[in-house]
């Protein structure tokens, strides 16, 4: 408030007449409406910017969450890929000794048809587990 008195009386003593007093305090009232008008148009700004703010980091925030979630879904897929893996490859090992057993066992019993049957059957059943 003091300031501004300063700022009247100023201009009183240096305006060259009373309408030039009144001009200037015109000209003065019409730049403090301004700045009041562009001051309150940069706090609107500055609170669209706020709002805008808190939505993009609680986007961050959900995308870091959601990242994690696909993370942890991935390894979960992958350890249940590579047990499911282990166990293919024990299955055909075991498929694999079975027939094994089975074509030393129709050899030594010279029957050459069915030892050729075990392998085709031994060949799908491997394919089968291995698909």
């Amino acid at each position: 408030m003091h300031e501004t008195s300063g700022n009247i009386i100023s201009l009183l003593f240096l305006a060259s007449s009373f309408s030039d007093f009144i001009t200037q305090m015109k000209c003065l009232n019409a730049i403090q409406d301004d700045n009041a008008s562009v001051l309150a148009d940069l706090e609107e700004a500055s609170a669209e910017l706020n709002a805008k703010l808190a939505e993009l980091t609680q986007a961050k925030d959900d995308a870091l969450s959601e990242e994690q979630k696909a993370a942890e879904a991935l390894d979960q897929v992958s350890a249940a890929q590579a047990a499911l893996e282990e166990r293919t490859a024990s299955d055909v090992a075991a498929v694999y000794a079975t027939v094994t057993d089975a074509l030393d066992a129709a050899s030594r019993a010279g029957q050459p048809l069915v030892a050729a049957g075990t392998i085709t059957l031994a060949g799908e059943v491997a394919a089968l587990l291995r698909g």
